[in-house]
């Protein structure tokens, strides 16, 4: 007689995966409700005119509930999302309870510096690779997963440290040209910082993801799928753009399909 045997711990642990229920495409039109929870206060840039910049970072919770004027809530639970900011010196997204912003393409961020051509087609291919190489997934959730992330050859870096690092280095790539943090003759570059705990170990892996995006990315580079910027509609409130990862839907069904089939066994 023949049967099939289904691994159910492996099919708990991928239709535990959260999704969202849509897709975004270039030009629509969201609303999202925003967060913000601190990592680091004390890392200092110096950016243009100013030479005394204190660094703001922290998770930037996005929540997307509208997608051109259509209600996406969905029964159970809004996914939330872990943006990442693209701009410095503009005012944080979190400081609204909502806002409604247009969804653009990765090298049209960064309006505000670059004007309306944005960070271009080069600094976005940084960025991309940034993305698949180094992000912790879409969701928030992703990124507090427990402090299992790696750069180079730790595979233990906390979630917080590990987010602010990636911050950091999206910052150097979106403002600068030259790949290194502490470069004085640069656009961008770190000035001073309390040099330890947290914040030493956060500069240090940012130099080094600085560092593997100089040396792979015009060699490796490939779009991320999924990797969208956002922009306030208006401009008038001179918000930071974003950027933000969200996955298409049918994504999940097939890995949850795949991994099914994987599981299952036949035996005689």
């Amino acid at each position: 007689m023949n049967c099939t045997r289904f691994i159910l711990p492996a099919m708990l642990a991928v239709t535990s995966i959260a999704t969202a229920s849509f897709t975004l495409n270039s030009n629509d039109t969201v609303m999202t409700s925003n967060g913000y929870e601190g990592i680091s206060n004390s890392i200092y840039a110096s950016w243009g005119s100013n030479s005394n910049l204190q660094l703001r970072i922290g998770y930037l919770k996005l929540t997307i509930f509208t997608k051109n004027g259509q209600d996406l809530t969905l029964a159970d639970e809004d996914p939330v999302f872990a943006a990442v900011c693209s701009e410095m010196d503009e005012n944080g997204v979190w400081t609204a309870s909502s806002e409604d912003m247009t969804v653009i393409g990765v090298s049209g961020a960064c309006e505000a510096v670059y004007g309306t051509d944005g960070i271009g087609a080069d600094r976005a291919d940084q960025i991309h690779y940034l993305y698949n190489q180094y992000s912790a997934g879409s969701l928030l959730s992703d990124w507090k997963n427990g402090g299992s992330h790696t750069v180079g050859d730790d595979n233990s870096i906390s979630d917080g440290v590990y987010y602010a690092a990636f911050q950091l280095a999206t910052w150097e790539l979106t403002h600068d040209s030259d790949f290194d943090l502490e470069n004085t003759a640069g656009d961008f570059y770190l000035n001073s910082w309390n040099q330890s705990g947290n914040d030493s170990d956060i500069v240090a892996y940012a130099k080094e993801i600085v560092a593997d995006v100089k040396e792979n990315y015009s060699i490796n580079g490939e779009n991320h799928p999924n990797l969208h910027a956002l922009q306030e509609v208006t401009l008038s409130a001179d918000r930071q753009d974003v950027f933000v990862v969200v996955p298409e839907p049918a994504t999940a069904f097939v890995f949850l399909a795949g991994s099914i089939i994987a599981a299952a066994r036949r035996r005689t």
